[in-house]
């Protein structure tokens, strides 16, 4: 437990605490000291709830010292949580992973000489992406890889699939459907990852009989190594978003608590919205004194009559209730319902194309005084995630107003 508490202190010196005696070269050394404790403390926290655990011992089949080996080392158990981390996002953004699973491809194809072989990710969305390819059998049309029926019997058999003696190949490799070709034999596994996403590493022959499954154990071995290496990586990609994210809250807490005004903070907090989400739109609001309205203190985006100075009453529109009831709202899409569902008045008669929707409020002494709202065309845009960091963005936000002196209760009618 005190790991914990040393951890929320380091946090707070880390915001707070600016001694001017240090200087900014000070300052900044200051601020390294408290970041890498932070990151010790974290790593303790993960290496006390993940104990390592040694591996079984080798088997020493004298007939074949690979074949059972393939389960001798469990998979490390995920402990960052990886919802919105994709193999795909961490093949983008960290080009060696790639380059891994190339050189992977390659063994395996030196190894069993296979005539094409493809290696395919499938998103949780059953989306196929082609991530590596060779293949002798050339198309001359696009291809659907998602058709393949071969993705289905990989999962149901959870193991090595090898067709020796392959009849009605249409079904399981319907990219071959428009040429002279016909595979004879097929061999295929796949590699489950945490993120919900699966590699299939697909191989086929020109003959029958050509794939041998004594083979299986050795790349029984050279599969597990892939799936380790991934798990690791994207726990390790996963720590680095994490990391990305805290120090995004860190850098905006530091430049509103240098603000100078309500309108700085509002400024400074529109530069760093834009940064971190993708929008049409984004819209802040305060409440009047003494009134049952709010005024857009900014506008950025979509070209639309809601502007900076537009007034509107809380209780006509999805915005006036994010501050009326001081709660988040958010719309996957506010055309899907059968009425028509106003962004600010009653008045309304288009959203202008506006879909997804999400707002929370800018809250002082526990009551709303304000909102953040970002809302785009496009329909489920945003997710639970992006909710919870909009809260926390907005949380200090609505820290920063509260340090003037013009926020007091009796100034947003409280």
């Amino acid at each position: 437990m005190y790991k914990y508490a040393v951890l929320y202190l380091l946090v707070i010196v880390g915001l707070f605490l600016k001694p001017d005696f240090l200087g900014s070269a000070g300052n900044i050394f200051l601020k390294i000291l408290v970041l890498g404790g932070i990151s010790y403390f974290l790593y303790e926290i993960w290496r006390a709830e993940n104990p390592e655990t040694e591996a079984d011992p080798m088997p020493t089949d004298s007939h074949s010292p690979l074949s059972n080996t393939a389960d001798a080392v469990a998979s490390p158990k995920a402990f960052f949580d990886m919802d919105t981390i994709r193999l795909s996002q961490l093949l983008q953004e960290q080009t060696p992973y790639r380059s891994y699973l190339e050189n992977q491809f390659g063994i395996i194809w030196d190894f069993i000489l296979p005539l094409n072989g493809y290696l395919l990710l499938r998103e949780p969305n059953g989306k196929v992406h082609v991530l590596h390819k060779r293949n002798k059998i050339r198309f001359s049309a696009a291809v659907d890889f998602s058709k393949s029926q071969v993705f289905r019997l990989i999962d149901a058999k959870d193991d090595f699939l090898v067709e020796n003696q392959l009849a009605g190949a249409a079904g399981l490799l319907p990219f071959y459907a428009e040429t002279e070709f016909t595979p004879a034999a097929l061999f295929a596994f796949g590699t489950a990852l945490p993120t919900k996403e699966k590699l299939y590493w697909i191989f086929d022959a020109d003959s029958k009989d050509f794939f041998n499954e004594e083979d299986i154990g050795t790349l029984k071995r050279i599969n597990r190594n892939s799936e380790q290496m991934l798990d690791n990586a994207l726990q390790h990609f996963a720590l680095l978003v994490r990391y990305a994210a805290e120090g995004a809250k860190f850098e905006l807490a530091e430049k509103l608590n240098e603000a100078l005004s309500i309108t700085h903070c509002i400024e400074i907090f529109t530069a760093f919205m834009v940064d971190q989400f993708e929008a049409s739109k984004l819209t802040i609001a305060l409440k009047e004194a003494d009134a049952e309205r709010a005024v857009i203190q900014k506008a950025v985006g979509l070209d639309d009559p809601f502007k900076k100075g537009y007034a509107f009453a809380l209780d006509e529109g999805l915005n006036g209730w994010v501050i009326m009831k001081n709660k988040p709202y958010l719309i996957d899409n506010i055309d899907k319902g059968e009425y028509f569902v106003p962004r600010f008045s009653q008045e309304e008669r288009s959203n202008y194309k506006i879909r997804s929707f999400l707002s929370v409020p800018i809250s002082f002494n526990g009551k709303g005084i304000g909102m953040v709202t970002i809302e785009d065309k496009t329909e489920n845009k945003y997710n639970e995630k992006d909710k919870d960091r909009l809260i926390v963005y907005g949380s200090l936000l609505s820290k920063a107003i509260g340090r003037f002196q013009l926020i007091t209760e009796n100034t947003f009618g409280g």
